[in-house]
């Protein structure tokens, strides 16, 4: 029996369009995207609900509210980051890395000042949080597609959702050595790793003159 095609998606880069016989699918879209970009949304940082908690218990209440503001950064990262991906995801992704790193300091900031446990603190750097991290998955995605020759994606895609993966280990570790201190040290050295990636980003070539 035939298999169902998959719907379509397309990428386009800067200026550029692709005609319907070189659509990407959404088996392809997976493929390009990265291993974190395709958990089960919405997502709540526990680190940042951990911080939170020092202010008191009433964060452990405000889990709703929390599902809530994840869920409209991803609902609103679409309109916000779309467009602006499609003219530059180079600066899509040095954009998100600079906001993931102010919203982790504010939490700190927060945390330390003793505002952490405040009803609008941590749903609010949250919605923020988010809001970065889906750019960086649109920004992504999009400069893997358009920098990739037509037949190396699949090689380039393999290639670095290796690395993303290889990364997320290293990351839990350090996260978790530093948590062992104080959750204010992880969201600081979390911080300090999404300047440094948002930073690294501007040193890319533009992936849509490729």
């Amino acid at each position: 029996m035939p298999r169902p095609s998959a719907p379509a998606v397309v990428f386009r880069g800067k200026g550029t369009s692709v005609p319907d016989s070189e659509m990407l699918t959404s088996r392809d879209r997976t493929l390009y995207s990265s291993p974190v970009a395709d958990m089960p949304n919405p997502k709540v940082p526990p680190w940042l609900v951990v911080a939170a908690q020092k202010g008191g218990d009433a964060v452990l209440q405000q889990l709703g509210v929390l599902v809530l503001a994840s869920a409209a950064a991803s609902l609103v990262s679409s309109f916000v980051w779309g467009r602006m991906s499609d003219q530059s995801s180079r600066r899509v992704l040095a954009l998100s890395g600079g906001i993931a790193a102010l919203a982790l300091a504010a939490m700190v900031g927060l945390s330390l000042a003793g505002l952490a446990g405040q009803v609008w603190a941590a749903p609010l750097v949250l919605f923020v949080l988010m809001l970065a991290y889906h750019g960086v998955r649109q920004g992504r995605s999009t400069y893997l597609v358009d920098m990739a020759p037509k037949d190396r994606r699949a090689g380039y895609a393999a290639t670095a959702n290796l690395s993303i993966g290889l990364i997320l280990l290293a990351t839990g570790l350090f996260g978790g050595g530093l948590g062992a201190m104080s959750p204010d040290w992880a969201l600081a050295g979390f911080a300090l790793m999404a300047a440094a990636g948002g930073a690294l980003a501007l040193t890319l070539k533009e992936g849509e003159a490729a």
